[in-house]
This record gives structure tokens, C-alpha cells and sequence, in this order.
């Protein structure tokens, strides 16, 4: 019978750590896939009919991640930016959309 020393139960800590850890960047990742294709097709009109261009989009955006994960350098403090002046573009390109009537009302 072996022993349980405290680097075996540290590693089975580690080990679950691990799992826990991806299965919420995995949950993470999923949600925004699905709210950027929702809040895309509602605000840009021709995404509407073409919104495999924001699911292609987001899986490579996910691949570049996990290709870029494996560098030592941190990317966050060069994502953050980039966040958030996109952010305020698409704050900025929705205060300008004009609403038109529709072609039966008066």
C-alpha cells in the first residue's frame, strides 16, 4: 500500500485546479461567442444575414489565444486597450445609426 504524502493530495489539487480552471475559460469563452454573434446581428444590419462571418471570427480568435498562451510575454496589458477602444467604436457607431419607418405606416 502506498502512503498518501502531502505532494500527492497537492498534485490531485493542482489536477483539479486545472480542470475547474477550463471548464470556466470554456464556459467563459462560449457565452461571449454567443452574446458578440447576438449583439453583432442586432446592431450591424448585414450581420444579420451573415453571421457565420462573427462565428469564424471568434474561433479564430480563440486559436490565436491558445497559440499566443504558450509565449512567456503578457498579452493583457496589450488586450485591455484594444478592448476597450473597441469597445467605445461600437459605442460611438451606434449613436449614429438612423431609424427609417416602415413602408406601410403613416
Amino acid at each position: 500500500m502506498r502512503d498518501m504524502t502531502s505532494s500527492d493530495s497537492g498534485d490531485a489539487g493542482s489536477q483539479r485546479r486545472a480542470a475547474v480552471d477550463l471548464f470556466l475559460i470554456s464556459f467563459l469563452i462560449l457565452f461571449l461567442e454567443l452574446a458578440a454573434i447576438r449583439w453583432f446581428g442586432s446592431m450591424v444590419v448585414f450581420l444579420t444575414f451573415f453571421t457565420n462571418i462573427v462565428l469564424l471570427a471568434s474561433f479564430l480568435g480563440m486559436s490565436v489565444g491558445c497559440l499566443a498562451a504558450s509565449r512567456r510575454e503578457n498579452l493583457v496589458d496589450r488586450a485591455i486597450p484594444l478592448l476597450a477602444a473597441g469597445a467605445q467604436g461600437g459605442r460611438g457607431a451606434g449613436a449614429h445609426r438612423v431609424e427609417r419607418p416602415c413602408r406601410g405606416s403613416n
